[in-house]
């Protein structure tokens, strides 16, 4: 993983190549992580006990414990955010280049998976006898350059959105919803905060 991320990291960081030329090695890295996660490990960042994935074939039903036993964390105040959505009925689309499963699990661990939310994202498929990750339910995965929103399902009434990401390519989310008046992009900072 570290390879890769030495290799893929600095394309994607990359100020002079254009989204057009940084999609293909976005697409790549994306699909041999799938390919490195389904055989060895999923998502062992969010806790000590998934290392024991390496060894191990990732299964549907090990989610709500990796979830659980993790040290998994939302942004702050990000709980307030979406109910005061929720509770205006203000659709919240969740874009995300990463495992939806997994974004499902932690946001109905957090007790945030509200009725206004849509996830937008890479969902596994399993083997329906063994529960076994067998790969990606899209034959497309998301990336961080190809992310953008699906469908107007939802959103037809809507004029205005408010974009947060902390990538590049989050910047682009909102392409394709028509008849837009203002987007609002705020931008999140995960290396060399000041």
């Amino acid at each position: 993983m570290k390879e890769l991320r030495s290799h893929y990291y600095p394309i994607e960081l990359d100020p002079t190549l254009s989204v057009q030329e940084k999609t293909p090695h976005m697409a790549e890295v994306f699909l041999l992580i799938i390919i490195i996660v389904s055989f060895f490990c999923l998502l062992q960042w969010y806790t000590k006990a998934n290392l024991a994935l390496g060894e191990c074939q990732v299964k549907a039903d090990w989610f709500p414990r990796m979830v659980d036993a993790s040290n998994c964390e939302l942004r702050d105040s990000t709980d307030v955010l979406l109910k005061t959505a929720n509770n205006g009925s203000v659709p919240f689309v969740i874009l995300s280049a990463g495992i939806g499963d997994l974004i499902r699990e932690i946001l109905s661990h957090q007790k945030l998976m509200l009725e206004n939310m849509r996830i937008v994202s890479n969902f596994l498929e399993f083997d329906s006898k063994s529960g076994v990750v067998v790969g990606l339910k899209s034959d497309m995965p998301i990336h961080m350059f190809n992310k953008k929103a699906p469908s107007q399902e939802g959103l037809e009434e809507r004029k205005n959105i408010v974009l947060i990401g902390d990538s590049l390519g989050d910047v682009r989310m909102a392409d394709g919803i028509e008849n837009i008046n203002v987007v609002l992009s705020i931008g999140f900072l995960n290396k060399n905060v000041e």
